[in-house]
């Protein structure tokens, strides 16, 4: 049995002899907002059934499947972290039929996805378990909205969950190449090297944004000096790659390693994030003895922020690449932060941290870590991927992680290094390395540390340089798409069910291997090894082959479209028709909530 109270809001119904409460709200006509809350039960657990439909949004994942029904996940922490390339981790599910989920950040949230107890559902749990903090009233919030189509729930998020930047970032980032040193030379840098290497760029005929210099330029990792022996004229050289026509950037990160010179005085002054039992120590890939700058101190903000711009004035840099900021694998666990309702709000307080100093450090900033931010005007890179083609953290995956990104809201997506990063034993060869670069074309930005002409074929070259200048040549599209996204559009790149069209197309949102440039461009690229041609699905409406100059009209599946390593299929939406802007009624929201099972335990 249960009890019902009206509120001035909704109402609350409690259950099991008032064990729990579920309190209803409606803060949108669109939307019913569900809370439950308990003193005495150690977890609440709602499922929706993902049906039909397909699913877009959750976590960033190594293994990017889309769209995410896909996924299997079983009592899955819902925080940033190191593990799983999980560097985003928005709580937004968004169904292809037009409704989605938004759950709370205050929520000790886990989920479960397609386990053996729930098949084909999606789970909802909040339990006050590690990596969570323990507390006393144990909550779920989640929002439901419902809409007639994927595209205007898409857009009620963007204004209403998320929020928008209102600005672009760096417009150069968007036109020329970024070329990094990692993936290349590995630590294997000095100041030869980077010359040598913005020589070649010239020299080859590709322009630039920004030449990337990243790891092991330090003395000691966190001490932000260059080491003299690698870099004995750190100023010279950058004022070298301006004249040169190179911005230049810097690669750093929040970590200190405990044989730096600061460490003590960071240490003393409470500039490191601690755990619950005091202790600062913390492990990342560079270090196993070291401490993380906890950047929901101000006062820790502010002498990381004085130390990047002093370093920033003194070389002449234009920038930096911000890497790590994941919470959990990072921090000290369980970690002591300020205002914060979870470890994720470690991401958010980094992004803002970035945010706020780029006045004073440059335009040309990236950073690969975020939380409930989307108001931050940054370009978000995609975690390292691995050199190879599948959706095992290679080729693959860079087209469902843009797309992943792009959902939960974050449209200014830098798509990593074209070719991956090299690691262990995986090879770059020049088919997969084209590849790549085609399927990046039509995303914002473009970001080389392998070279077209280290394969010693011109061939690779010219093909390489026809796709960095097709990407130049619509970056004016790319940044009108930003422009959009920036004013509470919808994102730069999205799926392809989300083209303009009067009618739900079911197949089209079940494809993974397509993406969309705005409203206007499909792009298709091949992304499987020695293949000449691929099936391209084109949605609804009047589609021009861009290679080919002919019309076709979908909705239509076109079988072993020619692709040789020269081309990538991509399509001009030659009739965009308006989506419907109608509201669904109340009751039919209400309705939609009926999709959800609870549970209590």
């Amino acid at each position: 049995m249960s009890d019902i109270e009206q509120t001035n809001v909704g109402f609350s119904y409690y259950f099991g002899g008032r064990q729990a409460r579920i309190d209803i709200e409606y803060p949108f006509p669109e939307c019913t907002r569900f809370t439950w809350t308990t003193t005495t039960l150690n977890e609440i657990r709602d499922c929706v059934d993902y049906g039909s439909a397909h699913w877009f949004g959750g976590p960033e994942q190594w293994e990017q499947l889309w769209p995410v029904q896909k996924l299997a996940k079983i009592n899955y922490p819902m925080l940033t972290r190191a593990a799983d390339n999980m560097a985003v981790a928005d709580r937004y599910w968004l169904s292809s039929e037009g409704t989605y989920i938004f759950v709370d950040p205050d929520v000790p949230l886990f989920i479960d996805s397609n386990t053996t107890e729930n098949p084909n559902q999606l789970c909802f749990v909040a339990r006050s378990n590690d990596p969570y903090y323990a507390i006393n009233q144990l909550m779920l919030r989640y929002t439901i909205c419902s809409f007639p189509d994927v595209r205007a729930a898409q857009a009620h998020a963007v204004v209403n969950m998320f929020g928008y930047s209102g600005s672009i970032p760096d417009e150069l980032m968007f036109r020329q190449p970024i070329w990094s040193t990692w993936a290349r030379y590995k630590k294997d840098i000095n100041e030869s090297t980077v010359l040598q290497f913005a020589q070649e760029i010239i020299d080859n005929g590709f322009g630039n944004s920004q030449l990337e210099i990243d790891d092991d330029w330090e003395t000691c990792y966190g001490e932000l000096a260059f080491n003299t022996e690698k870099f004995p004229n750190a100023k010279g050289m950058v004022d070298n790659l301006h004249q040169l026509g190179f911005r230049v950037t810097l690669w750093v990160h929040p970590f200190v390693n405990i044989n730096c010179q600061i460490y003590a005085q960071a240490l003393q002054n409470g500039y490191f994030v601690r755990n619950l039992q005091g202790s600062a120590h913390t492990e990342w890939w560079n270090g196993k003895d070291a401490a993380i700058i906890d950047v929901t101190n101000p006062a820790a903000r502010t002498w990381w922020a004085n130390r990047l711009i002093t370093l920033k004035n003194e070389v002449g840099l234009d920038g930096y690449k911000f890497d790590a900021g994941e919470s959990v694998g990072f921090l000290p666990q369980l970690p002591v932060l300020q205002n914060s309702e979870s470890q994720s709000d470690f991401s958010r307080a980094y992004s803002e941290f970035i945010n706020e100093i780029l006045p004073n450090i440059g335009s040309a900033v990236e950073l690969r870590s975020i939380y409930k931010n989307q108001k931050a005007p940054l370009f978000l890179r995609m975690i390292d991927k691995d050199t190879r083609w599948g959706l095992n953290n290679g080729l693959r995956s860079v087209v469902t992680t843009l797309l992943q990104m792009s959902t939960v809201g974050y449209p200014f997506v830098l798509a990593d290094m074209i070719g991956g990063n090299g690691y262990g034993n995986d090879e770059l060869t020049p088919e997969l390395f084209i590849r790549w670069l085609q399927a990046s074309t039509f995303m914002p930005s473009l970001q080389f540390s392998y070279v077209p002409w280290q394969f010693h074929d011109p061939t690779v070259v010219e093909i390489s340089r026809k796709f960095v200048d097709l990407h130049s040549n619509y970056s004016d599209w790319i940044i009108s798409a930003a422009n959009t996204a920036a004013q509470g559009g919808l994102p730069i790149n999205t799926p392809i069910c989300f083209a303009p069209s009067d009618s739900y197309d079911e197949r089209a949102c079940a494809v993974d291997d397509e993406y969309m440039l705005g409203d206007r461009i499909l792009v298709a690229p091949v992304m499987e090894p020695n293949a000449t041609s691929r099936d391209v699905y084109l949605p609804k409406g009047v589609w021009r082959d861009m290679n080919t100059d002919i019309l076709y009209n979908g909705p239509l599946l076109m079988t072993n479209y020619s692709a040789p390593l020269d081309t990538l299929p991509y399509f001009l939406n030659m009739n965009i028709v308006s989506s419907s802007n109608n509201i669904v009624p109340t009751l039919l929201l209400l309705a939609a909530a009926l999709i959800f099972t609870f549970y209590l335990k």
